[in-house]
């Protein structure tokens, strides 16, 4: 089985449309100053928050090959009876694989933007998330010592 070279998508006309109003959405919040005052607020020169938005759209496009996992290897080419009907099951040409990979829009820009606000406000300890064991007063639901 060859793949061919012509992909039919039809539903592809609404979803470029809905693209389109949601980038002139975007331009109008922009134009507002919603998004402007929102990184602005977050510590992003104002010259910068049109780029970022952007870069963060483009590379949403692009993924980044991190791991392949092997395929799992697949009965094929053999013939099989299933409730008394007999199937041939096709031979596999290419074996399946998972590749697991980071997307740059949402994944690698918007990691290099939270290091970068942490970096310029000082936030090193206050950034960090970890599960601090927290001193409980014994109450109605907790046993007491």
């Amino acid at each position: 089985m060859r793949p061919s070279g012509l992909y039919f998508f039809p539903l592809a006309l609404p979803f470029i449309l809905a693209l389109f109003l949601l980038i002139g959405l975007m331009i109008t919040m922009f134009e507002i100053g919603i998004l402007r005052y929102a990184y602005e607020k977050m510590g992003v020169n104002r010259r910068y928050v049109f780029t970022l938005l952007l870069l963060s759209l483009l590379g949403s496009y692009v993924n980044i090959p991190v791991a392949e996992l092997p395929a799992d290897r697949v009965i094929s080419g053999q013939e099989i009876s299933f409730f008394g009907i007999r199937y041939v099951i096709p031979l596999v040409e290419e074996w399946p694989r998972t590749v697991i990979a980071v997307n740059v829009g949402g994944a690698v820009i918007p990691t290099l933007l939270s290091l970068y606000l942490v970096l310029k406000n000082g936030m090193y300890g206050r950034s960090l998330i970890l599960p601090w064991p927290r001193s409980e007063e014994p109450g109605p639901l907790t046993a007491s010592s």
